[in-house]
């Protein structure tokens, strides 16, 4: 493959504007921690290394008694760059000449998707161990074990459920602002059929259920009993949780020398867009890709909920 030259700027054009949809199609990922990324360096390898607070504890001193010191001993996960989400599409001239309209819409459009799909996928593939944890085995990067998910009873409120949920991260010392809710939508009916849940909130946007898990904002079902509640198709069951329970690490692959432009931007996403003239096809190419890894970070900030089998 060759790239064009003269197709450079237009490229980076196209990958900020993918930047920027990249980020609209993503729900999960916009709810945990992304700190993973500060600390990345390019060329030393796929692991980024993400630091975990130190929580010290204040003392009690006796009038007279000696002060206690503590160590300020910071931890620190790897978290690994596991995923090399790529989308490629070749336009002929038959279809460069006659049928695309909008380049942006009808071809690096449905890249987007496809690299915001992967990249959902991999960090529910996190929330999914917790879901399924067995409360034995199952540890996350600090090495503490994942607990047993709370079981919903079909035939119980959903609420009962909930409740539950906020009592182990209670007990947890889990702050109460910012709590999350993530649900699959199985579980979105199990909240719209519990009276208790529904009064008084909105069921979700219009586009709810024809985008399924695209926007963050129209996938947001309210807040119920101090969780905001979001739906997501790319989960098996219920996850409450804050955003230091799960990271997730997102980097552009670096721009090459044929002129693969990469795009990084504060807070948001990485990605790398590429266009050129493959002539072995005697095509264009469209060329989108990204990095990413995720990992269940502190198992004390989450805890799972499934349904009771019968």
């Amino acid at each position: 493959m060759s790239i064009s030259p003269g197709k450079i700027a237009v490229s980076d054009v196209i990958a900020s504007a993918a930047l920027e949809a990249l980020n609209q199609k993503i729900v999960i990922g916009n709810l945990v921690s992304r700190d993973a990324e500060t600390d990345y360096v390019p060329g030393v390898g796929s692991t980024v290394n993400v630091r975990i607070p130190t929580k010290l504890t204040a003392h009690d001193v006796a009038r007279g008694g000696d002060m206690p010191s503590d160590s300020l001993d910071e931890k620190v996960i790897p978290v690994t760059l596991d995923v090399h989400a790529v989308s490629q599409v070749h336009s002929n001239a038959h279809d460069v000449t006659l049928d695309i309209k909008n380049y942006a819409k009808q071809v690096v459009g449905p890249q987007v998707d496809a690299v915001a799909g992967r990249i959902e996928k991999r960090i529910a593939a996190e929330l999914d161990k917790v879901v399924k944890a067995d409360g034995t085995t199952a540890k996350d990067a600090q090495g503490q074990l994942i607990a047993k998910p709370v079981e919903h009873k079909p035939a119980d409120a959903f609420s009962k459920a909930l409740i539950a949920a906020g009592e182990v991260l209670d007990g947890n010392d889990v702050p109460l602002e910012k709590r999350i809710l993530v649900v699959n939508p199985k579980f979105r009916a199990a909240i719209l059929s519990d009276p208790l849940l529904v009064a008084d909130h909105n069921a979700g946007t219009p586009e709810l259920i024809t985008d399924g898990a695209s926007r963050l904002a129209t996938n947001y079902m309210g807040k119920r009993y101090g969780f905001d509640v979001y739906l997501s198709t790319a989960i098996t069951g219920a996850v409450a949780f804050t955003a230091g329970a799960f990271t997730l690490a997102n980097v552009a692959p670096r721009s090459n020398v044929g002129g693969a432009q990469g795009r990084q931007v504060k807070d948001g996403y990485a990605l790398r867009h590429a266009t050129g003239f493959d002539p072995k096809k005697a095509a264009d190419f469209s060329h989108l890709d990204a990095f990413c890894g995720a990992a269940v970070m502190d198992a004390k900030r989450c805890i799972g909920i499934t349904v009771k089998a019968a």
